[in-house]
């Protein structure tokens, strides 16, 4: 087997410290994105599997065929990540991985044609037009090049070659290849950010990005527009510095950037698509003042219907490091409905939501989703006209429209009315976890509805909120798959490694004789020096014959263990444990 190309790298958190044991996956950048085949050789003798797992010190290698990959980082399970890095795209590994330009087509690229017309030219797929017109004879009408660059200008993708001129109307040789379909942009559709209302030149790209390597927002353009966009499946969208922006006049229902259905959800929505780095500004001040809005009371009052980012029934489709700034409606809406799919498996990643008209984030029937690292400001804002105001809420409308296993990770509200929500038919919020929620400055911190809280808390963080824990109380403790078990291996001062923050020890059943300790330490990745672990002799030996105590320090604990009866015991106690977040400022 001829020798494949090596690719290596160490996985790291955002404080740059090494993560062992995080799951590496490795996709091919063709159509339907299958998994690689990878080996731990150069000569493809010995397969590893895939996903494959970073060693102790968070490092990573393979050796795979050369081409373009997808690489995806994460812990946890899939569905719903504790830790996720940056997703890679069309990673180039090996010499044979990916042309930097147009080069030499191949011949399966090419169509050759003699005294080809140029009605027959015009007939062809979309190209560019490329060559001069210096010929045995004159060249072609005026008119006739018109209509062919008319024709060439909104795709720009083909390369087309005139390499002589045999006669008016007809050319000697066409070359017409794909090679040049690598990135796309707004201004080859005529969108230039003038001002004017650009909407269906915007369409015009969104529609054309999915044959495109990747579709890039110009940096540092504002691109204007009255009227809903809507991308499509297998894109990768680059808006980094890029505005889209309601115009003052715009209608209600305008400014947004839609992952559905071009109904906005009456069929399923797109699959595999991402995007990085947009802004869409609703301008919702200056329209609300222009009367755009609707006039009423509750959450018809003084907003659109338009979310700045509209995921419905989609599948697979990422945000990261997007911006919501005066959203018509919410900021940022994740979706579905029994009837045409939940929106599964997708993302919100580092992005930003501030003066939403409605909520920052609203999740309203998900499988499988998750919010990681993403923030929402003045949300109090829709407030003032009367609306539901909610950093991050999860409002299912019914059983068909649950939000089953969705993950808020490491979130933060500032300034809101409600800084974490549970509205709406809160018992089909099914599995659903808060992970180091951060609430500021807001009225109700964490909020449940009045049936319970159905969403588990942990380690919640509050400053400054009139309200922190609103039905919640009872969100105090942990749940399945928090926990975990280990057992002593060869005696009662044996240290044991369990990385959950809850779990149970069985100890050793070597003797400890009466009145003497025995002290081991717990290895746990998750304590912390102002941190409180809370032990209970819950089964096996003679309950109320043990005092406990622990030290907590940065990853362990050593846990004391005394004998307070007038016997020497030997006995395999069982240590229920429970970790309590604690801080000294």
């Amino acid at each position: 087997m001829t020798d494949l190309a090596r690719h290596q790298f160490t996985v790291q958190d955002e404080d740059g410290n090494a993560v062992p044991g995080a799951h590496v996956e490795v996709r091919l950048e063709v159509p339907g994105q299958p998994l690689a085949s990878l080996f731990s050789d150069r000569t493809g003798l010995s397969a590893i599997g895939n996903p494959f797992d970073t060693d102790a010190d968070g490092f990573a290698f393979f050796h795979v065929t050369g081409g373009a990959y997808q690489i995806r980082v994460y812990t946890g399970a899939s569905g719903a990540p504790t830790f996720e890095a940056p997703l890679q795209r069309w990673v180039a590994i090996g010499l044979n991985s990916e042309a930097d330009g147009i080069g030499t087509p191949d011949a399966g690229d090419l169509q050759n044609c003699t005294n080809l017309p140029l009605s027959g030219l015009q007939a062809q797929a979309p190209y560019t037009l490329v060559g001069n017109f210096s010929g045995l004879t004159a060249a072609p009408t005026a008119s006739a090049l018109d209509a062919l660059t008319a024709k060439a200008l909104p795709d720009g993708a083909d390369l087309l070659m005139i390499q002589d001129q045999a006669d008016s109307g007809s050319f000697k040789k066409v070359l017409l290849s794909t090679v040049g379909r690598i990135a796309a942009t707004p201004e080859m559709f005529g969108a230039i950010g003038d001002g004017s209302d650009e909407t269906e030149k915007l369409q015009d790209f969104l529609d054309a990005a999915p044959s495109y390597h990747v579709g890039i927002f110009t940096p540092g353009k504002t691109y204007w527009v009255d009227g809903l966009l809507f991308v499509r499946s297998n894109s990768y969208l680059i808006g980094y510095g890029a505005t889209v922006k309601a115009l003052v006049t715009a209608t209600i229902n305008s400014c947004s950037v839609n992952f559905t259905d071009d109904t906005q959800g009456t069929a399923a929505g797109p699959v595999n698509s991402s995007m990085f780095g947009l802004t869409v500004h609703g301008n919702g001040a200056a329209r609300f003042t222009a009367g755009s809005f609707a006039a009423g009371v509750g959450v018809n009052a003084g907003m659109g219907a338009a979310a700045s980012f509209y995921m419905v029934a989609a599948t697979n489709c990422h945000l990261y490091d997007c911006k919501s700034i005066e959203g018509e409606a919410d900021g940022f809406y994740m979706g579905g409905h029994d009837s045409i799919g939940l929106s599964s498996g997708c993302t919100f990643n580092s992005c930003f939501a501030t003066l939403s008209r409605r909520n920052a984030y609203s999740f309203v029937g998900t499988l499988n989703c998750s919010a990681n690292y993403s923030v929402a400001t003045e949300t109090s804002y829709g407030a003032t006209v009367g609306n539901l105001s909610t950093g991050f809420d999860q409002e299912p409308d019914g059983t068909s429209s649950k939000n089953n296993g969705l993950t808020l990770n490491c979130c933060k509200a500032f300034n809101c009315v409600d800084g974490f929500a549970e509205h709406g038919a809160v018992t089909n919020n099914v599995g659903c976890a808060w992970i180091s929620p951060f609430a500021f400055s807001c009225t109700n911190g964490f909020l449940s509805g009045n049936v319970g809280p159905q969403t588990r808390i942990t380690s919640p963080t509050h400053k400054f909120c009139t309200n922190p824990f609103v039905n919640c109380n009872s969100h105090v403790g942990y749940t399945d798959g928090d926990g975990g078990t280990v057992t002593q291996a060869s005696s009662k001062t044996t240290g044991v490694t369990l990385n959950r923050p809850s779990g149970a020890i069985t100890m050793n059943a070597a003797t400890l004789n009466a009145g003497n300790v025995a002290s081991f330490v717990l290895t746990n990745d998750r304590i912390a020096a102002t941190d409180v672990l809370v032990l209970n002799h819950i089964s096996g030996g003679a309950i109320g014959a043990y005092m406990f105590n622990a030290q907590c320090g940065a990853g362990s604990a050593t846990i004391n263990v005394r004998n307070i009866s007038a016997s020497n015991l030997s006995e395999a106690i069982i240590i229920q444990y429970a970790l309590i977040k604690g801080a000294q400022t």
